[in-house]
C-alpha cells in the first residue's frame, strides 16, 4: 500500500477529498487513465486515507492503527481483488468474496473499502455478480475500481460508478519528476519518455531495470536479422526473456521513429536510440513496409497485454517471420 500520490494527481486528490468531506462520495468509483501513471498508487492512497483516523488534506497520517494495518497489508475493512496472475481474468469468486466482505460491520465501525483492479479483467460472471453490490450498497462501503481499458467494462458497471479521469502526464512535468528520482541525465531521460509514450513510471521503470540497452540490442537484432546475418531463435529467446509486452511496446516506438525520419530526413536523429543501425534499416525499406510492420506490432502488443493466455514466445516469432520477410531493396 501506498500513502502517496504524483505530482500530476493534485486535481483528483483534492476533488475526491472534497467530495467525500462534502457528503457526497458515491459508493462505486471508477478511476480511468492511461497505464503507466500511477492510478493504482493513487488507489491506494485514497484508500487508507478513507480509513484513516487522522485525515489530512495531503492525506492520511501514516501513524494511527488503521494505517498501520492497512500498509501491513491486514486491515480488516480493506479488500483487494486482482487477478491471480498478470493478464488473467478475474473469476467470479473472488467478486463474492468481496461482496460477502461489504456485508460485515466495520471493526473499525467506519468505512469499509474494497479495490478491484483491474476491473476490466472482471468476466461476465464476476461482473454480473457485483451489479447488485453497486446497485444496493451497504452503508459505508466504498468500491474503487480501477482500468486503464474501461470500455472492456460493461455499460452495467459504469453506468453505476462516478468516473474520475485521469489525463496523460504533460512532458515538463513527467521529465522533471523523473529528474528528481533517478540519476539519468536530461538526454537520456527524453529518449525514454519517448519510448515509454508518455508513461512516467514506464520511463521509471525503464531506468531501473537498464531498457535502453535492450532496446539498443533489438535496433540491432531488426537490422541483422534483415541483413540475414544473425540467428533467429536466439533473437526469439532473448527477447522473451526481455518481455512480450515491453518488446512490442518499443518495436511500436521504433517503426513511428523509423517512419517520421522517412518522412522527414533527418528531423529525429538526434533522438533515435541507436541512430546508426536505425538508419541503416530506414534506408532499406520503404513506408509501407514500415507501416505493416507497426501494424503488426501494435495488433501483437494488444495481444501481450490482452486478457487470453496467448503464447507470448510465439507472437515474437510471427513478428520476426514478417520482419525478415521484408526485401532490402529501399524505398
Amino acid at each position: 500500500m501506498n500513502l502517496k500520490i504524483f505530482p500530476w494527481q493534485r486535481q483528483q486528490w483534492q476533488y475526491l477529498v472534497g467530495t467525500y468531506q462534502n457528503g457526497r462520495l458515491p459508493h462505486g468509483l471508477l478511476l480511468t487513465g492511461p497505464s503507466g501513471t500511477g492510478m493504482e498508487d493513487f488507489t491506494d492512497a485514497f484508500a487508507v486515507w478513507l480509513l484513516c483516523n487522522n485525515q489530512g488534506e495531503q492525506g492520511a497520517c501514516g501513524e494511527c492503527p488503521p494505517c498501520k494495518q492497512a500498509l501491513s497489508g491486514n486491515h480488516p475493512d480493506l479488500h483487494l481483488v486482482e487477478p491471480e496472475e498478470p493478464g488473467k481474468q478475474i473469476k467470479v469468486d473472488p467478486v463474492r468474496a468481496l461482496i460477502e466482505f461489504t456485508q460485515f460491520t466495520s471493526q473499525y465501525k467506519g468505512n469499509k473499502v474494497a479495490i478491484i483492479r483491474p476491473a476490466h479483467a472482471m468476466n461476465r460472471n464476476a461482473a454480473n455478480a457485483l451489479l447488485k453490490t453497486l446497485e444496493e450498497p451497504a452503508d459505508n462501503v466504498i468500491l474503487l475500481l480501477v482500468s486503464d481499458s474501461p470500455s472492456k467494462l460493461p455499460v452495467t458497471i459504469r453506468s453505476r460508478c462516478q468516473r474520475t479521469q485521469f489525463s496523460s502526464v504533460d512532458r515538463e512535468s513527467g521529465l522533471e519528476w523523473l529528474s528528481d528520482i533517478t540519476q539519468a541525465d536530461s538526454g537520456h531521460l527524453e529518449s525514454l519518455w519517448e519510448l515509454a509514450q508518455g508513461k512516467p513510471l514506464h520511463a521509471r521503470d525503464m531506468v531501473e531495470n537498464d531498457v535502453a540497452g535492450h532496446q539498443i540490442q533489438v535496433v540491432a537484432d531488426l537490422r541483422d536479422l534483415l541483413a540475414h546475418r544473425t540467428d533467429f531463435m536466439q533473437i526469439t529467446q532473448k527477447w522473451t526473456e526481455y518481455g512480450a509486452s515491453d518488446v512490442f511496446n518499443w518495436l511500436i516506438y521504433l517503426m513511428v521513429t523509423m517512419t517520421r525520419t522517412k518522412l522527414i530526413v533527418g528531423s529525429e536523429k538526434g533522438k533515435s536510440p541507436n541512430n546508426r543501425d536505425l538508419q541503416e534499416i530506414v534506408n532499406q525499406l520503404n513506408l509501407q513496409q514500415l507501416m505493416n510492420c507497426y501494424d503488426l506490432a501494435r495488433r501483437h502488443y494488444q495481444a501481450a497485454t490482452g486478457l487470453y493466455n496467448l503464447n507470448q514466445t510465439g507472437l515474437i516469432e510471427d513478428f520476426l517471420l514478417f520482419w525478415q520477410g521484408q526485401t532490402t531493396t529501399g524505398g
